[in-house]
């Protein structure tokens, strides 16, 4: 591979490549450049002249091909100029000139061999919005210790850094000149860019978390950050600093995700409150829809999520539709009259149903909850100088600056209850319920689960309202109950009628109390680091211990099936605590730890079937199917019964329900569409169109529909297989949304470009030619893509200038 690699001196397409014998290898080359994302640490190669390939590949293809002898893992260590892996993938890079030494200098960097250097590693590889550097003398930066902070406990400010608004504008500087940039500059003056994932690389180490941007006059260096944020693994080593910075979305729709699901199914997340959520997708939809409006749990949906090993969340022409929608109804339009907006809407639904079927999970927008980024009271207001004025300090709050805003003492009892948590991304459900207790709550008290002071009342009738934090990920009896200002925290899905009245007994216990009779080991390591510059013996085992990882999928699968076999609770004997064994697996690379972890984990299988089995407790089938490993059905105990319990039931009505939708979408954007007030506008208006015009739309809509249909088949053709590298799909992606960007360009070029002029009027009768069932030979007109295909963000479309052309319908 690398041999191929250090001769063809061409970038290498990502994706598959077929053999003569047929058969299809799977290599990945990530493209250095995408859009408005950029590698700002491989881009140092680039600017300085500097010639450089980055191999990628999975760990897990990468162990297949050593196994098989395909390839030579010493060889290509040893051919690499710097080379390492974490627990998804492994990278080789070799740069130009650089043949003998193992360093990451001609990048400005070094990193040690340390713990948790693969993690740290990211940041190569890391793609971003904004970056900026310069010499170390010139950087303004203040480093807080508890001396600065009145010695308030370290959890209090943990994962979260603050910024200067300048800074933050200069950080923008280096982003390709086009409308982004524009947009992201007059966000940060306007003090509305929200949070953002930064990182400040310096001299003795590495600055991570979750940034604040500030006015200036707010803190007393360009960036402030305690103690706790600097990592040591990863530093640079030319006198100079590097940040990078990309937006961070910190509110999202709640979804129904399996782990919280099974963790809560007696109490919470009940099979009752699963067939309310489910059965009121179509109704919501209908409804909203006919008031003009997109229900906010799709506009909110979290569709790309910015994974730790490099992929972002980008606007790419699939997601960008909520844009064409916004801008629509802001002219005033209808959403009904156009039959893409809904197609998208819908159909964004569908597409996340599906891929969620195919991941054995489910996408089901949860009622009266939202999902968001957590941040203490007191990091804001002690560092950033925030004033919350009268807004008790009791309560949890959202605020579209920060996310949700807890208050610190909550934020530190509950850390254990959620498996520990910090403020450098961490997000959480919360989720809106009334409670009321049945019995004495003093045990809940006690373990933190509810506020110390929280008084609740003993019948139904008088149940209060109150908040269920969930952390995502979570563990049994990884939960809080939280006071909540009502007036700032905005629900999505929100119903009075499917507001769940919950008994406080009904609950489990809090999670250190489920693990207290819990029998745990201790995760065992064979890696002796030392502390020096990384070499190639260090990066040998690193990766050939990554090709051992096992993932968390195993593990997390294990403790899920338990929960929903045995109710919330926990294996009589775990290898580790949870947390311990995510972190392991995320965050080292441990061949030791990796076997035990794998071995105590598959043990904990083997206990839960014959459990099971001996207690004559039923299996889910939808239970066994999902969270069983393949290595369970090769031991599954004879006397082990199965039955179609209610996941099953629950994953019946999941399918019958997305059968529905997809019925209604093939009909209802065309249906809604021919009753639509701006589209009847346009008929009674126009009564008819010219036949030479109605030829020109005909030739018009088929050339460009035709060529946007092309650009979808190619992205498909490119992302058709399940194991596709993260890397080649955001290149895939937005190369496609490149190609439509380019067809956008050219259908606006070319009805402004009519020598007859009025561009608007083409614009008009277009669309009229579209929406006519008469004039196009079919049910309900056709397809109005090409008028409401988005490019990208900022740029003019067919859809302007209709918009133009209908007020002047308007004004006669």
């Amino acid at each position: 591979m690398m041999d191929e690699f250090k001769e063809s001196k061409k970038p290498i397409q990502s994706g598959f490549f077929r053999l003569k014998n047929g058969k299809v290898i799977t290599d990945y080359f990530m493209p250095v450049e995408t859009g408005d994302w950029v590698y700002p640490a491989l881009n140092r190669l680039t600017a300085a002249g500097i010639k450089f390939r980055l191999g990628v590949i999975s760990v897990k293809e990468l162990g297949s091909n050593i196994s098989i002898g395909r390839y030579d893992l010493p060889k290509l260590v040893d051919t690499s100029t710097f080379c390492w892996a974490n627990a998804s993938y492994a990278f080789f890079l070799m740069v130009d000139g650089e043949d003998k030494d193992f360093t990451l200098s001609a990048l400005g960097m070094e990193a040690l061999d340390s713990k948790k250097t693969p993690k740290r590693l990211q940041e190569v590889t890391r793609i971003v919005q904004m970056n900026a550097s310069g010499r170390m003398e010139r950087l303004s930066y203040k480093m807080l210790t508890a001396d600065d902070l009145n010695h308030l406990p370290e959890l209090f400010f943990d994962g979260v850094i603050f910024i200067r608004k300048t800074f933050a504008v200069k950080a923008c500087f280096n982003m390709p000149d086009g409308y982004e940039k524009r947009k992201m500059i007059a966000l940060i003056n306007k003090n509305k860019i929200g949070r953002l994932i930064s990182r400040l690389t310096i001299e003795f180490g590495l600055v991570k978390g979750l940034a604040v941007v500030c006015d200036d006059d707010q803190l007393e260096a360009d960036v402030v950050f305690h103690e706790s944020a600097l990592k040591k693994e990863v530093f640079t080593n030319d006198c100079k600093w590097m940040f990078t910075a990309f937006r961070h979305p910190h509110i999202h729709t709640a979804m129904w995700d399996m782990q919280s699901m099974f963790h809560n199914h007696t109490w919470l997340l009940t099979e009752e409150r699963f067939g309310q959520d489910l059965n009121s997708i179509i109704v919501d939809m209908n409804q909203q829809v006919s008031e003009g409006k997109i229900p906010d749990w799709i506009l909110y949906q979290e569709e790309h999520g910015h994974h730790e090993d490099g992929t972002p969340s980008m606007e790419y022409a699939t997601t960008g539709w909520k844009k064409t929608y916004q801008r629509w109804q802001a002219a005033g339009m209808d959403i009904q009259s156009s039959s893409n907006i809904l197609f998208m809407a819908y159909g964004s639904v569908i597409n996340q149903m599906k891929a969620a079927l195919r991941k054995k999970r489910w996408w089901v927008p949860m009622s009266n909850a939202m999902m968001a980024t957590v941040t203490t009271r007191e990091a804001l207001e002690l560092i950033g100088g925030y004033d919350f004025g009268n807004i008790p300090r009791n309560v949890i709050f959202y605020d579209e600056r920060f996310g949700v805003v807890l208050p610190a003492d909550r934020f530190t009892e509950t850390a254990d209850l959620h498996d520990t948590w910090d403020q450098d991304g961490d997000q959480a459900k919360f989720i809106r319920i009334k409670l009321w207790s049945s019995a004495d709550p003093e045990e809940f008290r006690n373990t933190f689960v509810i506020p110390s002071d929280l008084e609740v009342p003993n019948t139904p009738e008088e149940a209060i309202d109150v908040c269920v934090v969930i952390r995502s990920p979570n563990g049994p009896g990884g939960y809080s109950i939280e006071r909540y200002d009502a007036e700032r925290m905005p629900f999505m899905r929100a119903a009075e009628d499917r507001i769940p009245v919950i008994n406080l007994m009904d609950a489990p216990p809090a999670m250190a109390t489920l693990l207290k009779d819990v029998k745990v080991g201790e995760i065992p390591s064979s890696a002796n680091h030392s502390g020096k510059l990384m070499s190639k013996d260090n990066a040998l085992s690193m990766i050939q211990a990554q090709t051992c990882n096992p993932g968390v999928g195993q593990y997390a699968n294990a403790v899920m099936a338990w929960s929903a076999i045995f109710g919330p609770s926990y294996p009589t004997v775990m290898p580790a605590i949870g947390n311990d064994i995510v972190d392991s697996l995320q965050q080292t690379a441990d061949l030791a730890a990796f076997s035990y972890i794998g071995d105590g984990v598959y043990s904990m299988e083997q206990l839960l079937m014959k459990k099971a089995a001996k207690d004559g407790i039923p299996v889910d089938k939808f239970v066994f199917q999902t969270r069983f490993s393949a290595l369970m059905y090769e031991t599954v105990p004879a006397d082990l019964i199965l039955e179609d319990g209610k996941f099953s039931k629950m994953n019946d009505a999941y399918r019958g329900t997305l059968g529905k939708i997809q019925d209604i979408v093939r009909v209802s954007s065309f249906e809604f569409r021919m009753n639509a007030s701006t589209r009847n506008k346009v008929m009674e208006a126009i009564p008819d169109i010219k036949p030479n015009t109605a030829a020109w739309a005909l030739q018009f809509w088929s050339k460009y529909n035709a060529m946007l249909e092309r650009a979808d088949a190619a992205y498909k053709q490119k992302t058709k297989t399940r194991n596709i590298s993260r890397f080649a799909k955001a290149f895939a992606e937005r190369e496609r949304t490149e190609t439509v960007s380019k067809i956008v360009e050219e259908m606006y070029s070319e009805i402004t470009s009519y020598e007859s002029g009025h561009p608007d009027k083409w614009a008009v009768a277009l669309y009229r030619w579209i929406i006519d069932p008469v004039l196009t030979r079919t049910k309900y007109g056709r397809s109005d893509r090409i008028i409401f295909q988005n490019g990208y963000e900022g740029q003019d479309t067919i859809m302007d200038l209709l918009i133009e052309g209908i007020r002047q319908l308007d004004q006669g």
